[in-house]
């Protein structure tokens, strides 16, 4: 009887130290993934969905902000934009909870206008 009462004891601490051991395992784990996160280079900055399976993105590469554009079929780079419009984005993150900030579909807007004007029109899109 008494032995089955300690091999009831050393199983149930051996249960204990296996949930500790993953518990401490998870955690070390977790928090070497979000180490990684902040140094990432690569962030997304905005979406939209476009349509089923088709989405806009931008996306900020160190110091390059791209358009992209997504489908099931493959991502296309649509633009680069320029640093104005990266600056003039930061400029408007720090205004931000002021209520003057820009929207995705705005800042859409207006590169595409910007690109209008620079090139003839049917040219902006190549």
């Amino acid at each position: 009887m008494q032995e089955d009462i300690l091999a009831l004891v050393w199983s149930i601490a051996v249960v204990c130290a296996v949930l500790a051991l993953a518990y401490l395992f998870t955690r070390y784990v977790v928090g070497r993934a979000a180490g990684q996160v902040k140094g990432r280079k690569i962030s997304p900055i905005e979406q939209i969905m476009v349509g089923r399976d088709q989405k806009l993105m931008l996306v900020q590469v160190e110091d390059r902000v791209y358009f992209l554009g997504m489908s099931p079929g493959g991502i296309t780079v649509v633009d680069v934009l320029p640093n104005e419009i990266v600056e003039a984005w930061k400029q408007e993150k720090k205004l931000e909870g002021t209520g003057n900030t820009m929207g995705f579909p705005d800042a859409l807007r207006k590169v595409l206008e910007q690109r209008k004007q620079r090139k003839g029109p049917g040219e902006w899109m190549h």
